[in-house]
């Protein structure tokens, strides 16, 4: 594919809780360029300049072989975050609290040598679901929710191909918020109150031999917590289908048939269906619009 100023290369950026994920997209076929792409885990609790360090090794791995005067870097970011300056204000969330207030833009511009406006932003949640509506399980559909379920709990929606973040993580649920109740932060909480034993997430949790009966009541609880979300959020935003991604989707054995079992019973219209795309729809969703010319280009 000729890079030219009317066809700019997009590198597409996901960072998560606990990795960062990058590669190429072919923005001309809608397509991620799997050779090109790079996984990394990332410490969240490390100091800045480690953070930055790792991030900027890990797009710089993919970007070395391209000519980065006809690149933009799109990132799909966890919030609070300013997307439009490129500030983080990530605090009190146990993860990337080293950034707070700093200009990542600015710091990653530098750290790549590329100049600052060939990178932008994008809520993750947001970027995640704009993926699946161009290119995979929402596909078609007109109106859709979108939640992704790992370190935090993301929630976005999209109407008629707009789609906006809703932060309904942080929304008063039980006797918190959301997040506290459906995140991988909950599993850790619950086993130890169940068994006051410390586990580091959801994979080692799945990984036990005993304590199983404790396990299973776990995600029946929250398969429980999950429907009661889906059913809340539902009732304003009205969705015809709900798209689930995240890391603890990769458990959806232990969870989803409850959970539809679940959801039908409050409301037997609504479609639910697992990422297609996972980790590639927030690289592809950071950057891409439904007619592929709302491309982040910086000159």
């Amino acid at each position: 594919m000729p890079i030219t100023r009317k066809n700019p290369l997009i590198l597409g950026v996901d960072i998560g809780g606990s990795h960062i994920t990058a590669a190429l997209i072919d923005n001309v076929e809608g397509q991620v360029i799997l050779s090109s792409k790079v996984c990394r885990d990332i410490d969240s609790n490390a100091d800045s300049d480690t953070i930055l360090n790792d991030w900027s090794s890990a797009i710089g791995t993919v970007c070395n072989d391209v000519d980065k005067r006809f690149l933009n870097i799109a990132i799909a970011m966890p919030g609070p975050f300013d997307y439009e300056s490129g500030i983080s204000w990530i605090i009190n969330m146990n993860k990337y609290e080293s950034l707070y207030g700093i200009n990542i833009r600015e710091a990653l511009a530098e750290r790549l040598q590329v100049d600052s406006k060939q990178i932008t932003f994008r809520n993750d949640a947001e970027a995640f679901l704009n993926g699946e509506v161009l290119y995979g399980s929402a596909k078609g559909f007109k109106s859709v929710l979108g939640l992704t379920l790992g370190t935090g709990l993301g929630s976005a929606v999209s109407k008629n191909g707009v789609t906006r973040d809703i932060n309904f993580g942080s929304s008063k649920f039980n006797d918190g918020i959301a997040e506290d109740y459906i995140s991988s932060r909950w599993f850790v909480n619950r086993y130890y109150e169940l068994t006051s034993k410390k586990i580091l997430g959801v994979k080692e949790l799945l990984s036990l031999t005993e304590n199983i009966k404790e396990v299973e009541i776990i995600f029946e609880e929250f398969s429980q917590n999950l429907s009661n979300f889906i059913n809340v959020v539902s009732k304003n935003e009205n969705p015809e289908i709900v798209i689930i991604g995240g890391n603890i989707v990769k458990a959806n054995y232990m969870f989803w048939e409850r959970l539809e079992s679940l959801i039908a019973k409050e409301n037997n219209n609504i479609i639910l269906r697992m990422s297609l795309l996972g980790e590639d729809a927030a690289i592809m969703g950071a950057s891409i619009d439904k007619n592929l010319n709302n491309l982040p280009l910086f000159y």
